[in-house]
């Protein structure tokens, strides 16, 4: 009987909602986390009481109404969380990863809530599905992976708009958009920072010159502070910020992210002399010793004072940046609550004032690291790293690849969730090639790129399901390696490059490659003839074909994948880009293969 009630009040409802997708949506998220019809009818009342009390009964007030009573109804844990949201752009992707490690910043992720092997990132992840599960939030999953996790999310507009109302009613946090607003706008919205604990600022490349900062008596009380500048950097952001590092005492949260100096890519001593001087931190950022999360994601170079080992309670340290000067390479070791570690992306060795590599043996609770070289980084110091779930990590010898296997070997069961390699050796001798295999059996080996000579590509039964993309380049095969990758069911990404393969002739089997979403085959030297079976590659969405000049023709078998959305085309014969192009209303030779291709872009 209480079933038939259900559907009963669940009409009644969904009436309320005018027919409004979004707000149907909502409360059937809503609904959804109520199981009595009790609780049915407790949310049917508040409904009509949410409604009565509306501005307006209009669809759009009906939308906001309905809105505002999913938000009431969350648990006070995940208010704040929602709330949060509200620091990113409309129609922003969010990054959940970033998101998470903000959200724990900040306290709004209770360390009592973890249930047994959880970590504080995984309750966080719990708490963003609970989001999700009440549609409240969009979320993306992570695709090329073999563990569900997501990946990204995203808030509707109303929905957007409902936090940032919640966010102003409760005086949560202040975001300022210079890029969409004028300046008397931004001067008043200054002027109303004084109790606000959370300021979140986008600059552009011609609001950076006319940035004025906010005084001091508006952010002294500060926890959370975000930067975001996009497109180039004029310089008086860094000066201004070095001189406010002492108002911002209390800040948990500080990200100053985008700050890039142009660089060229011709780097001399000279101009790196004046770029470091240009943009350096203070040494006033140890003084910040309540910071949690500290990320400086996106900048051309900085230059870390030995004061940041002040920073004892830092949790997350963002580091992915194109050059990292570091005056004392050993301040991190310092960190000894780091629990996420991303490294710079290049490490400019020959001007950078050291003469020893970085030490992280007294991170023993790091979680996540991201860029570890093996050239300039301790490889030793992996084994008191016994709490790390992530490695992303770069190896240029052999002895270091072995190290790191023996690492991921010796690491507590159920802590490294994803390993991902970038190796830069060659594998041809008989010792050589029984460590790619092993490498590639590893059953938490999830990205691998490898650029070197490989004499043979080990059997298909050698590699973990686990393995979701993979690179290789230079590799000189001169067996066609296509008969081996189809096979790995979980492939979702291959990109080969610069000799991967020296044969004239590749097939893609029907039911090879069942999971694989991009492809890219770019310089293969001697690459004359292509062949794809109907049934290969049934899921494909991206395929580029680069600088194959011997390529005679685009594979018949490409009109069997119709999964195919774009297709790239560069640095080809022209006689080849003729066939699959339609010139004054005459299609060429090859173009039934790409008709039902809805982007193909050839330069």
């Amino acid at each position: 009987m209480s079933y038939v009630e259900k559907m009963e009040l669940g009409r009644k409802m969904v009436k309320y909602c005018g027919g409004l997708p979004l707000a149907v949506v909502v409360l059937g998220g809503l609904l959804a986390t109520k199981e009595t019809l009790s609780e049915w009818d407790m949310v049917h009342k508040n409904v009509k009481s949410h409604l009565s009390r509306g501005k307006s009964t209009e669809h759009g007030g009906r939308v906001v109404d309905i809105l505002a009573l999913s938000y009431d109804d969350l648990p006070y844990q995940l208010k704040p969380c929602f709330l949060y949201l509200g620091n990113f752009k409309e129609d922003s992707e969010i990054e959940v990863e970033r998101l998470y490690q903000l959200w724990i910043a900040e306290g709004m992720v209770p360390s009592d809530d973890r249930l047994e092997e959880e970590t504080m990132m995984d309750v966080a992840e719990r708490y963003l599905g609970e989001l999700a599960h009440r549609c409240m939030v969009r979320v993306q999953l992570e695709e090329e992976s073999t563990i569900r996790k997501f990946i990204s999310c995203r808030l509707h507009d109303l929905m957007r708009e409902l936090c940032l109302s919640k966010g102003k009613e409760d005086n949560f946090l202040k975001f300022i958009d210079y890029q969409h607003g004028d300046d008397d706008e931004q001067v008043e919205s200054y002027a109303s920072t004084n109790n606000t604990r959370r300021l979140v600022i986008y600059l552009g490349e011609e609001d950076v010159s006319q940035y004025v900062p906010p005084k001091k008596e508006t952010v002294r009380h500060l926890r959370s502070l975000l930067v975001f500048v996009s497109d180039e950097y004029e310089g008086r952001m860094s000066r201004m910020m070095k001189s406010q590092f002492n108002n911002f005492k209390m800040l948990r949260v500080l990200a100053i992210e985008g700050l890039s100096s142009n660089l060229t890519d011709t780097y001399t001593i000279e101009a790196l002399g004046v770029i470091i001087d240009h943009w350096k931190l203070s040494k006033g950022i140890g003084n910040l010793i309540h910071l949690r999360y500290l990320s400086l994601r996106g900048s051309a170079c900085v230059n870390f004072p030995s004061s940041i080992g002040n920073l004892k309670n830092l949790q997350t340290l963002d580091l992915r940046i194109d050059i990292l000067f570091l005056w004392n390479v050993n301040v991190l070791r310092k960190m000894g609550r780091l629990r996420h570690l991303y490294l710079p992306h290049f490490y400019d060795i020959d001007h950078m004032f050291v003469v020893e590599k970085v030490r992280l043996d007294d991170l023993s609770k790091l979680e996540i690291l991201e860029n570890f070289d093996a050239a300039y980084c301790v490889v030793k110091d992996l084994f008191k790293l016994i709490n790390l779930r992530e490695l992303t990590a770069r190896v240029e010898k052999l002895e270091d690849l072995r190290a790191i296997m023996k690492h991921v070997g010796n690491i507590a069961p159920n802590h490294l969730r994803n390993l991902s390699l970038r190796i830069q050796c060659r594998f041809c001798s008989e010792d050589e090639l029984t460590l790619l295999t092993q490498l590639l059996g590893c059953p938490l080996l999830q990205k691998l790129e490898i650029g070197g000579l490989i004499g043979k590509l080990p059997e298909h039964t050698h590699f973990s399901s686990s393995l979701t993309q993979l690179s290789l380049y230079g590799s000189e095969l001169e067996k066609d390696p296509m008969a081996t990758l189809e096979k790995l069911p979980n492939l979702h990404k291959v990109d080969l490059g610069i000799d991967v393969f020296i044969g004239e002739e590749i097939v893609c089997s029907a039911m090879g490659f069942p999971q694989l979403k991009n492809l890219e085959l770019w310089l293969f030297p001697n690459l004359q003839k292509w062949r794809v079976d109907k049934g290969a590659m049934p899921n494909l969405s991206t395929l580029e074909i680069r600088s194959c000049k011997k390529l005679q023709r685009v594979p018949e078998g490409l009109k069997f994948v119709t999964t195919l959305q774009e297709l790239v085309i560069g640095d080809m014969p022209n006689e080849f880009n003729e066939r699959i192009r339609i010139v004054d209303g005459q299609e060429g030779e090859d173009f039934d293969r790409v008709r039902h291709i809805p982007s193909i872009v050839i330069w």
